[in-house]
């Protein structure tokens, strides 16, 4: 496979994040070290590189991500992209989820929760979805999906997590994932399904 990955060189169980979203890079790092892989940030190894992400899918803004940050280490690299696909807007906001509105998460999920408003309980159902990718030196290594069905609330609940977790209830859970901590977040979370996948092509690659 292109980028020639090879497991038993010890340095390679390091991955660079992609990211420059500290929660995001919290829920990957843990994902990771229970795989025994460790992580860097991109500000803990010195990399600075912002990449637009206006493509039309996930699989398009991961890929990008990640092979934007491999030229930059001789790393292997991990670039997650995920949004909130709500059914009844036919699965937007999607590839636009960090775009919906201006501001911070909480800005956006109340864009989001006026777009929705007067939406009965049965119509509110939606997913999470995320795509990660791993790249080396310009070439995809490994890529892997997931997804987290739910139902958007009508308020906020709990104060952990980011982006729309305080506004998600999982199917058949009674919590939201801003009320839930990250090992319980981790264990049901489309991006643990996603980073999983992905690092079970690569170790088997």
């Amino acid at each position: 496979m292109p980028g020639e990955f090879e497991m038993e060189d010890p340095k390679l169980r390091t991955i660079l994040l992609a990211t420059n979203n500290p929660g995001k890079a919290a829920e990957l790092g843990v994902l990771l070290s229970s795989r025994g892989w460790e992580s860097l940030r991109p500000d803990q190894a010195g990399i600075r590189c912002d990449v637009s992400e206006d493509g039309e899918t996930f699989a398009e803004n991961s890929a990008r991500k990640a092979l934007a940050f491999s030229e930059l280490t001789e790393l292997p690299v991990l670039a997650d992209d995920s949004g909130l696909e709500v059914d009844a807007l036919h699965g937007a906001p999607g590839v636009r989820t960090a775009r919906l509105a201006e501001g911070s998460d909480v800005d956006r999920t109340e864009a989001l929760l006026s777009i929705m408003h007067g939406l009965a309980a049965p119509l509110r159902s939606a997913q999470f979805r995320s795509v990660v990718t791993i790249a080396r030196r310009g070439s995809v290594l490994a890529v892997g999906e997931g997804a987290l069905r739910g139902t958007i609330l009508v308020s906020p609940r709990g104060e952990s997590g980011f982006g729309y977790d305080p506004v998600f209830l999982p199917a058949g859970g009674k919590k939201t994932l801003a009320q839930l901590g990250m090992p319980e977040k981790n264990s049901i979370s489309h991006r643990r399904a996603a980073v999983l996948a992905a690092l079970e092509e690569l170790e088997l690659a």
